[in-house]
């Protein structure tokens, strides 16, 4: 629609053939409008020109679309025409990501290493299991082209040898977060699944301090296809009043809630709100379901989620948490059992922690004595997910030159043979560093909790964070 005298534009250009119109839901409305009159009646109108042109249907090119936006939300957020999405949709193909395909990557894959060796004119190589696991855990937000590249790269390490985690070069932020990837919560797919389903019921999660609300979480938000979207997550307990009860500039109810019309919200040890507070967040969410019922204009795509480490239930009763705003946030609960009831599942987390320790550090691989290993599933693991990462990454890099790990290489606090004064200093570097995390990460504020001095704080944090299982 852009052409100016003997210059065509692509529609014109396309005559005869095919025009293919790629981010559609990224035109404006203008833009919108001229391209619903070319679909209705091929009419195209040159820039300087008062009357339109009229393309016969026979000369009419074939027309095909392509988004990574939802059309249908956008429709009714106001910012795509109605009548020109119901003329795109009359034949849709919905391409799955590549996170949701995984499971093809076993034939997929040695394809693309045929491919890669007829080009470069080198030798087939194999492809682990273990490096096959890793692959199949990443959510690859850059689809088959990061695959691609990830592939080739790896090959170019590997040099001959069989594809290994090691030669994977993956974004640490995609891999970590990777639902699939825990063992210990693959018991929870049909309910993650239930929960992405719909943006109108909010969805409480249960569980112990230690990542894995954050991860169920996410997966929750990847499931219900929002991952072009945003994910905002908040802790609730690193937040001052002044914080919660301020209102945005220009915007309505408070400053920690950022102005989303779509994507996820995820506020995470809702119990640390205070009581003014909750009122507050429970009117925030009589408002979404208004909207959500037609009572008021709008209906953003917002999907709340909410985690807390307590028992809510229990709180409402001793009358120190809202029970209208508890009975609003609990109809869909997921509830994430401590990793003491799941000591199976242990292995397998220290063993996908090493490998990820060994494709992010490029170390050596190690190996662990049964003595060791029966330990680390014996311990109870307070700190759930994130100690385990803590600990097996302090393991694999001092760990001595044999690369084996024995009982006496493991923390005093998980090795009950280890001297009772190191035990006891690291008990009270795991206490001090819990407070500062409770605190929001204020040392003078962990030091007036505790009734010691901030040197004392200082100190321990270090000895903590030397032991790695501080965050």
């Amino acid at each position: 629609t852009d052409a100016n005298g003997p210059r065509k534009g692509y529609y014109e250009s396309a005559l005869g053939g095919t025009l293919f119109l790629d981010e559609i839901g990224d035109i404006g409305m203008e833009c919108q409008a001229k391209l619903l009159r070319v679909i209705q009646f091929g009419e195209i109108q040159r820039i300087g020109h008062d009357h339109p042109i009229t393309i016969p249907e026979e000369e009419r090119p074939r027309l095909i679309f392509a988004t990574n936006r939802d059309l249908k939300a956008m429709v009714e957020a106001g910012k795509f025409r109605d009548d020109l999405y119901q003329r795109l949709n009359r034949c849709t193909i919905r391409m799955p990501p590549l996170r949701e395909m995984t499971e093809h990557l076993p034939v997929l894959l040695p394809y693309m290493i045929r491919r890669y060796a007829h080009r470069c004119a080198t030798k087939v190589q194999r492809i682990s299991q273990d490096a096959l696991r890793v692959l199949q855990n990443y959510t690859w937000p850059g689809n088959i082209r990061e695959l691609e590249t990830v592939l080739q790269n790896a090959l170019m390490t590997c040099e001959g040898e069989t594809l290994r985690p090691r030669h994977l070069h993956l974004d640490a932020e995609q891999t970590l977060p990777a639902f699939e990837a825990y063992p210990t919560l693959l018991h929870l797919e049909e309910e993650i699944a239930r929960n992405a389903t719909s943006c109108e019921i909010p969805t409480l999660i249960e569980g112990e301090d230690g990542w894995e609300r954050g991860i169920v979480a996410r997966a929750i938000h990847q499931r219900a296809m929002r991952m072009g979207d945003p994910f905002v997550a908040i802790d609730a307990s690193t937040l001052s009043p002044d914080e919660i009860s301020s209102p945005s500039p220009g915007e309505k109810g408070c400053c920690f809630f950022p102005p989303l019309d779509r994507g996820t919200l995820f506020l995470d040890r809702v119990e640390s709100l205070p009581p003014r507070c909750q009122r507050i967040l429970l009117g925030h969410l009589d408002e979404w379901n208004m909207m959500h019922l037609g009572i008021i204009r709008g209906k953003p795509e917002v999907k709340w989620i909410f985690g807390t480490n307590t028992d809510l239930a229990g709180r409402v009763a001793a009358q120190a948490f809202d029970p209208e705003l508890y009975q609003t946030i609990q109809i869909e609960t997921i509830r994430i059992p401590p990793l003491w009831r799941r000591r199976e599942v242990i292995p397998e987390l220290v063993e996908y922690f090493l490998r990820s320790c060994y494709r992010q550090e490029r170390i050596p691989e190690v190996t662990i004595t049964p003595e060791a290993q029966e330990l680390l599933e014996r311990y109870a693991w307070p700190g759930q997910v994130r100690e385990i990462r803590r600990v097996v990454e302090y393991l694999a890099m001092n760990v001595g030159s044999d690369r084996k790990i024995r009982v006496e290489d493991l923390p005093p606090w998980i090795n009950p043979s280890a001297t009772i004064p190191g035990r006891l200093e690291l008990e009270i570097a795991r206490i001090i560093s819990e407070t500062y995390l409770r605190s929001g990460k204020n040392k003078s504020k962990s030091a007036k909790r505790l009734q010691v001095d901030r040197r004392t704080v200082d100190k321990y944090l270090k000895i903590a964070e030397k032991h790695g299982f501080f965050p």
